[in-house]
């Protein structure tokens, strides 16, 4: 039998600590990495609240209970394989709280999507083969590790300014995670963001519509506070984007009737992302990307400034 002591050394300790861990390092990510274009309003004003945010107590803690869940998913999975059938041995104890450690830093990737997991099987059918589950959870925690290697390659071709280094390999990265996780803002987002590097504002406006899609299909129409604020957040870049190809359109000397269509959708874009979320409609005032449709703007921006 496992004694409480063995509990609080390898999972209690090694998983706050982990989770602590991971909390100091994204912190200090967010301080040092590039602070966002002079001319992006949205991303400085988020980039200064998720500082703010990372740097109170409470966010520590959090992460630190998040180690300890993580720690104790891969204990439990350990022993329901009987691959930690060696808890009691004293020479495995180095080993056995550096692993649990290290289940602490990557708590909050894998946990979330280890769970998600197990929840679709429960639903589906009684568990009745353990080693199958096992072997299900080792594989979304392989999702879960090329995630965030996609997302790790993009935050770093997107931090390269006026450069479309590595951005082709970026698309490619995130595309092939794309499937696995339909409805994660950032990763669309950032999607978004490197077509839009590339001038590709097509591809842009489609991996954000299928994003939208996605979502209300997950949440079939009643999604929280949260969800509409993503989904706005959507249809703001998809607004931006275009504008961006209407402004292409008219510099190539190309069909008028193009560049009016575009036009408008940018506008619909834009009066569906302020009805969800009516903020965007100052910064829809501050935002380059609407130069080309500065003055059709005040059709959106200032209707929502008399509901005020």
């Amino acid at each position: 039998m496992m004694q409480s002591w063995h509990v609080a050394l390898l999972v209690v300790i090694p998983g706050m600590v982990g989770g602590m861990i991971s909390a100091a390092s994204e912190y200090l990510d967010i301080c040092s990495e590039p602070p966002p274009e002079p001319d992006d309003v949205r991303g400085i004003a988020r980039h200064e609240e998720r500082k703010k945010n990372r740097s109170h107590g409470l966010f520590f803690l959090g992460r630190g209970l998040f180690g300890l869940a993580g720690a104790g998913c891969v204990l439990v999975g350990g022993l329901w394989v009987q691959k930690l059938s060696f808890i009691d041995s004293v020479d495995n104890t180095v080993f056995l709280w550096a692993l649990m450690l290290v289940s602490g830093v990557f708590s909050r990737r894998m946990v979330p999507v280890i769970g998600d997991q197990l929840e679709r099987e429960l639903m589906k059918r009684r568990i009745t083969d353990t080693e199958k589950i096992a072997n299900n959870a080792a594989a979304t925690s392989n999702q879960a590790v090329s995630f965030t290697e996609a997302m790790s390659f993009a935050q770093t071709a997107l931090s390269r300014a006026d450069t479309t280094i590595d951005v082709p390999q970026a698309i490619q990265a995130l595309n092939k995670v794309e499937s696995d996780f339909p409805t994660h803002r950032t990763l669309h987002i950032y999607l978004g963001r490197l077509y839009k590097r590339l001038g590709d504002y097509d591809n842009a406006i489609l991996c954000l519509r299928t994003f939208i899609k996605n979502l209300d299909k997950q949440t079939k129409g009643r999604g929280s506070a949260e969800t509409k604020v993503d989904i706005a957040d959507a249809y703001y870049n998809i607004a931006c984007y275009h504008a961006l190809k209407a402004r292409q359109v008219h510099d190539a000397h190309e069909r008028e009737e193009e560049e009016v269509r575009l036009k408008k959708e940018s506008l619909e874009s834009l009066r569906l992302s302020v009805e969800k979320s009516p903020e965007n409609a100052e910064l829809a005032k501050a935002d380059k990307d609407f130069d080309f449709i500065k003055e059709d703007l005040g059709q959106i921006t200032n209707v929502n400034s008399d509901k005020k």
